[in-house]
């Protein structure tokens, strides 16, 4: 049976085009990031970065925080 992954932290960017979820999942933490996607006039987001795993949500949130370049810019809500 799978486990699912309980969101921590959500953090969208001030322009609403994309969003990083830190999660944890089987004792382990991870991270990914949305990006808003269009199909003519259909918007969605859609997974445009997937972490590997961490063994602390302070090294999963260090490299979130490192790996996507809007969160260094503080381009956040």
């Amino acid at each position: 049976m799978s486990q699912e992954a309980k969101v921590l932290r959500r953090i969208d960017s001030a322009d609403g085009k994309r969003y990083a979820e830190l999660m944890a999942r089987g004792g382990f933490y991870i991270f990914e990031e949305y990006t808003e996607g269009r199909d003519g006039e259909y918007v969605f987001m859609a997974p445009s970065h997937c972490s590997g795993l961490y063994a602390t949500q302070a090294e999963a949130e260090r490299d979130m925080i490192a790996q996507l370049p809007w969160l260094r810019d503080g381009n956040v809500v």
